[in-house]
């Protein structure tokens, strides 16, 4: 007769095998690309092999199999997915940030955002052939949008009509976008974002950029970010903010990406027409990093007539400071801060 120790030996083995066999299973199916893979996040970039070198380690071509239905964060950027179907994110009805940047989708399908009724922050590069009447559908909770575009045309008129909660916007130009002129000019387009109080646009090329009278109901939007990634001119008009003009209180314009840099670059000129400061009157915040003092001194006197608190500038060899300039920002009763910018350095008065 088989002893009760022998029973026991031999059901330890067995669960012991069951364990090995589920645990090798279940690291076969974790994608080799993947840096996190928990209960609540999942992370798979596009990763270098090394520091030092500028080969990369294979990459997804799908969303991987197996993801926990629990995740609230997944981060798939980098990777070589050309599609998103109505099933990618499946069940994952808790995720609140999914990361796409970095991967340009051929097609995205009608729903497939559907179920992420949860979702806060994304994080894509919009296909440029896409057609999709109302490719976020599903993301009435979105608060955060970053948009890589390389065809504006892409954008049907009903692109955002499910993003009623959107707050913070940012587009970004993959290369110079040939009809940006009239983008802001589509009612359609614009008038589900109600909500939106961050709008950030990172542009190539000077074009007129116009915001259409849709702009003047935006009563939350108080921050205009624009970026020229490429040293060339633009000129701020009255024309273009003028439906912001009641409610702008933060204004950055930003002359190249990298204003940090320490390399010596030929920047751009940033114009700003007569009557544009003066229009902005609750205005408090005006930041101009990489655009010369030069550029400003003219219509820095219409900063009266707005609610200035910070202001910022770059100064560099041939920028002049006189008593006259100085005379002007001290009449600006409301001025806390005063930020001069050198190539790394900034002082504060």
């Amino acid at each position: 007769m088989v002893s009760k120790a022998t029973l026991l030996a031999v059901f330890l083995v067995m669960v012991l095998s069951l364990i090995t066999r589920q645990g090798g299973a279940r690291r076969h199916l974790l994608p080799p690309v993947c840096q996190t893979w928990n209960s609540t996040t999942v992370v798979c970039r596009r990763q270098a092999i090394s520091q030092f070198s500028s080969d990369f380690r294979s990459t997804l071509t799908r969303i991987p199999p197996g993801i926990p239905k629990s995740i609230t964060t997944l981060d798939l950027s980098g990777n070589n997915i050309t599609d998103l179907h109505k099933d990618s994110f499946n069940e994952l009805r808790n995720l609140q940030y999914l990361v796409l940047s970095g991967i340009y989708l051929r097609t995205i399908e009608d729903g497939a955002f559907a179920q992420l009724e949860n979702l806060k922050e994304l994080q894509l590069c919009y296909p440029s052939n896409a057609t999709n009447e109302d490719v976020f559908k599903g993301l009435s909770n979105l608060r955060y949008l970053h948009l890589d575009l390389n065809n504006v045309g892409c954008l049907s008129d009903h692109a955002f009509v499910s993003l009623t909660s959107l707050e913070n916007l940012a587009i970004v130009e993959i290369s110079g976008l040939e009809d940006r002129t009239r983008l802001f000019e589509r009612l359609s387009l614009w008038s589900p974002l109600t909500e939106l109080e961050f709008l950030s646009l990172s542009v190539h090329r000077d074009s007129e950029i116009n915001f259409g009278p849709v702009f003047r109901y935006f009563s939350n939007l108080h921050t205009i970010e624009i970026k020229l990634l490429e040293p060339v001119s633009m000129n701020v008009t009255v024309r273009m903010l003028q439906p912001l003009s009641p409610h702008l209180q933060h204004l950055d314009l930003r002359l190249l990406k990298d204003e940090d840099s320490d390399i010596s670059i030929d920047h751009g000129d940033l114009l700003i027409e007569h009557g544009v400061l003066e229009s902005l009157t609750n205005l408090q915040t005006l930041h101009l990093p990489r655009v010369p003092f030069s550029s400003i001194a003219d219509v820095l006197p219409e900063l009266r007539h707005t609610q200035i608190e910070e202001l910022l500038f770059y100064s560099h060899g041939i920028d002049a400071i006189t008593s006259e300039t100085l005379a002007v920002i001290d009449n600006l009763e409301n001025l806390k801060i005063l930020s001069l910018l050198t190539t790394r350095q900034a002082a504060r008065v």
